[in-house]
């Protein structure tokens, strides 16, 4: 859709090569800090397993499935990201 609109191609295409080439997993294993990972159960760009890999490449990472939200789980279920992010703010 971008691209019909006039969006030169590299700005499509350069994050999808950067997503290709770069593999997060190793710099966040000497991640320190707690990390919340939020992901809508309903994600289909984004599958649902990824979260609990970066959960798990995180010492002090912790996953929480958004219910009834896809990709776009800010927008589709706001109320339950808030929550999320609140409790797990107010831990630590």
């Amino acid at each position: 859709e971008k691209r019909l609109k006039g969006t030169p191609m590299i700005a499509t295409l350069g994050p999808l090569q950067s997503a290709l080439i770069f593999d997060p997993l190793e710099a966040l294993q000497s991640f320190q800090a707690p990390a919340l990972i939020l992901h809508g159960e309903d994600d289909e760009l984004v599958l649902p397993v990824h979260a609990e890999i970066l959960a798990e490449a995180i010492p002090n990472g912790t996953t929480q499935v958004i219910e009834n939200a896809g990709h776009a789980m800010v927008v589709e279920q706001s109320e339950a990201v808030v929550a999320a992010i609140t409790e797990f703010a107010s831990g630590l």
